[in-house]
């Protein structure tokens, strides 16, 4: 089994494309699209699919995180071996409601913010929209 726990996500800081995910409150639930577990999929040119799942959820310091397992497959191991070396990272795959915008920090342009958005699984990729952390991956009774 291979336990993986990761920030998918930042609230509050563009992306690479722009745009940012409105702050959830204090105590408050990351939203969802289903109920838990959500599936995590390969994404980085190794075999696409679903390789695990995101089991749990929490909203940390504004970032999205999330714990979760990937499959002891062949190909699970491989997409753990490249997070694990830091060429990909998990990232947040979710449905967006609504946008707005907000004012930039330090008199720079507008930000586009999406103020309704839900969580929907992750995928492992080599180019997220966000500078991540790198993951924490734990193997557990694999040889």
């Amino acid at each position: 089994m291979i336990e993986y726990a990761a920030v998918i996500a930042l609230c509050g800081v563009p992306t690479r494309g722009g745009w940012s995910l409105e702050y959830l409150s204090t105590g408050e639930a990351v939203p969802v699209v289903r109920d838990l577990p959500l599936p995590l999929s390969g994404m980085s040119g190794l075999g696409h699919g679903r390789i695990g799942w995101v089991d749990h959820l929490a909203y940390l310091r504004d970032s999205v995180v999330a714990r979760g397992f990937i499959d002891s497959t062949q190909l699970g191991r491989s997409y753990a071996g490249t997070v694990e070396l830091g060429l990909t990272r998990i990232v947040m795959e979710g449905e967006t409601f609504q946008w707005g915008s907000a004012a930039g920090s330090d008199g720079q342009a507008e930000v586009v913010r999406c103020e309704d958005w839900r969580v929907g699984g992750a995928s492992v990729q080599v180019a997220p929209a966000w500078d991540l952390p790198r993951p924490e991956i734990y193997y557990r009774g694999i040889t």
